[in-house]
C-alpha cells in the first residue's frame, strides 16, 4: 500500500492511504462514466495494443472505417492517465478516468483549481451517491485506510474528521503505517 522507495512517492510517508475495494469501485466507475484502469509503468508505448490497434485500423480502413477509428480514439484518449514512469511502479496504480464525451451528462458541471502558474479542470464523481444508487453500502469501498508513518495527522483526529463528516463507519478501518519512520 505505502510505496517502500521511489522519488518523493507519498511525499515521503507523509500522506494517508487510501485501499479501496477494486471490485466495488470498478461497478462505480461504470456507472459514472469513469472507468477503473490500471496504471502502465513504461517509457514507450510501443508495445502497448492501443498502438497496435490504431496502426492496424488505419492500415485496413486507410481512415475509412470511422466508428471503429472513433472507438479507438475513445480508448486512446481514455489511456493518456495511465502511463507513469518505472520509478513509480511500486504505487501499483489504479484510476478512474472519465471517458471524453457527455462528461457533464454523467459527471455534473466541471470544478477548477487555480494554481499560481496554471488552472485545472476536474469533475467530481460523487462516490457515495454512486455506491448507494448501486445498492452498495458506502463504507464497503474502502478496505483500508492507512496513515502514513511520517504523517502529521493522528488516528484520533482522523476519526473525529470522519465522524464530523457523518463517515464515521470508516474509523475501524484507519490503521497506522508499520514502516519504522513514525514521526510520534
Amino acid at each position: 500500500m505505502m510505496p517502500p522507495n521511489g522519488p518523493d512517492t507519498q511525499k515521503n510517508g507523509m500522506g494517508v492511504c487510501i485501499a479501496f475495494d477494486q471490485e466495488l469501485l470498478s461497478k462505480i466507475g461504470e456507472k459514472g462514466h469513469a472507468p477503473l484502469c490500471k496504471v502502465n509503468y513504461s517509457k514507450s508505448c510501443d508495445n502497448l495494443e492501443i498502438v497496435y490497434q490504431i496502426a492496424s485500423i488505419i492500415k485496413e480502413s486507410q481512415g475509412q472505417n470511422s466508428a471503429k477509428i472513433h472507438e479507438v480514439f475513445n480508448k486512446l484518449i481514455t489511456s493518456s492517465p495511465l502511463f507513469k514512469h518505472p520509478s513509480f511502479i511500486s504505487e501499483k496504480e489504479y484510476r478512474l478516468v472519465s471517458l471524453p464525451y457527455n462528461v457533464n451528462e454523467f459527471l455534473g458541471e466541471a470544478h477548477f483549481y487555480v494554481e499560481e502558474t496554471n488552472i485545472k479542470k476536474y469533475y467530481i464523481l460523487n462516490l457515495r451517491n454512486a455506491s448507494e444508487s448501486l445498492g452498495i453500502k458506502y463504507s464497503d469501498l474502502f478496505k483500508e485506510i492507512c496513515i502514513g508513518p511520517q504523517a502529521r495527522v493522528t488516528k484520533d483526529v482522523l476519526c473525529d474528521y470522519f465522524s464530523a463528516t457523518k463517515m464515521a463507519e470508516l474509523c475501524p478501518k484507519v490503521k497506522l503505517s508499520e514502516c519504522p519512520l513514525r514521526r510520534f
